[in-house]
């Protein structure tokens, strides 16, 4: 399983926000099991960049999907770095 998930966005594709990361917790996925993932972003541009820390020698990703649920805007400025 992947140590942390962390994904950011952009507008130009040269400046990116963090908008959400996850920390996993590998002694939850001993059973050697397939597994879902979810990592709910609330702020998105037109790129988006996944960083998938990897949590040991191998790391196997079958898919990535997106889900699009409506919510409401958040009025909270996003730091780009």
């Amino acid at each position: 399983m992947p140590h942390r998930i962390d994904v950011y966005a952009s507008r130009d594709n040269e400046a990116w926000a963090h908008v959400h990361g996850v920390q996993f917790d590998a002694a939850k996925f001993k059973d050697e099991r397939d597994h879902w993932l979810e990592a709910d972003v609330v702020w998105v541009q037109q790129h988006l960049l996944l960083v998938i820390h990897a949590n040991g020698e191998y790391l196997f990703i079958d898919e990535i999907t997106w889900e699009d649920q409506p919510q409401p805007q958040v009025a909270k400025e996003r730091q780009s770095i």
